[in-house]
């Protein structure tokens, strides 16, 4: 199998018919043996039955049902999971990624040996606030994790399988894959693709997931900052402990109420920081010794073999 398309889809059932007859166009005749994965994130509208009927109708289509809504992270990570293809393209099912972008940047991929290439909506067709927003944590991400890449929110990607193989997703960590691909020696670059406004549904991305972004960004920071978080809040700590030594003792010669009590305001922070940092640390490495287990439960397979 040269390559696996993996496709959350989430309550899309108005895109669908012209998401899988651009996927056909785009992959069939070119010479590829090819399977698309479409992962129903347990959908409410009629998403499901239209996923049945086409895989129904041809076998290079496979779908995975999932029993609940996990989360577009746990989606392509059940697709991923489930991938033949020696290279998997990710696209959202909105129809806001072109797939007239996949081969394109798989053929970056083969030519230039990268083992991941990202999209970048260079013209990018959201609201003003969700661009700005995401502009920001683009540069924050840069900055924190050394990759320097324009778009780690879109989902138009291709990745070599070896590559994924390595990395275990949660949380919101799917946008942020080519970093960790990066950080375990994977070559990855990007290039611009196109970008449509959504025509037709609803968008999923309210304000809360922008919340949530930041909050795995700094997690990232924390994950990359030498591997050790609690080097991190050891040395905040070690600083605001000698902070309020220095009003301790200003206070003390001085007989100053204020020093001393921002110095005993300090040496609380200080103290509360090293133990933050040892509670991070035990998360984290709870988290990387639990690694075998996933975020998601398959209900049900469409164009599967059994195993």
């Amino acid at each position: 199998m040269d390559l696996s398309v993996v496709v959350p889809v989430y309550n899309e059932v108005e895109n669908l018919p012209l998401l899988f007859d651009k996927l056909k166009e785009e992959l069939e005749g070119k010479g590829l043996q090819f399977e698309v994965i479409l992962v129903d994130d347990g959908s409410s509208d009629k998403s499901r039955d239209f996923l049945r009927d086409q895989c129904k109708e041809d076998s290079s289509f496979r779908a995975l049902f999932l029993a609940r809504n996990f989360g577009q992270t746990a989606a392509l990570s059940a697709g991923i999971q489930a991938s033949n293809g020696e290279y998997i393209a990710t696209l959202d099912g909105d129809l806001q990624n072109d797939p007239a972008d996949i081969l394109p940047l798989l053929e970056l991929c083969r030519q230039e040996g990268y083992e991941v290439v990202s999209g970048w909506r260079k013209n990018r067709k959201d609201s003003f606030l969700r661009t700005y927003m995401s502009r920001i944590a683009n540069r924050m991400a840069s900055k924190v994790t050394g990759l320097m890449l324009h778009d780690y929110g879109c989902s138009m990607k291709v990745y070599r399988k070896d590559t994924l193989k390595r990395i275990k997703l949660y949380g919101e960590m799917h946008r942020f894959l080519p970093i960790f691909a990066f950080h375990k020696g994977a070559k990855v670059t990007e290039r611009v693709v196109s970008h449509h406004p959504r025509v037709e549904g609803q968008s999923k991305y309210g304000y809360m997931r922008i919340l949530r972004v930041m909050i795995d960004m700094l997690m990232f920071y924390f994950l990359f900052h030498s591997g050790k978080p609690l080097a991190f809040f050891a040395r905040l700590g070690i600083f605001l402990a000698v902070t309020s030594a220095a009003l301790f003792a200003a206070g003390y010669i001085q007989t100053q109420f204020l020093f001393l009590s921002l110095g005993s305001v300090l040496f609380t922070l200080a103290m509360g920081c090293v133990l933050f940092g040892l509670i991070l640390e035990l998360i984290i490495r709870t988290h990387y010794m639990a690694q075998g287990e996933t975020q998601f439960v398959i209900e049900e397979r469409c164009n599967f073999q059994e195993e």
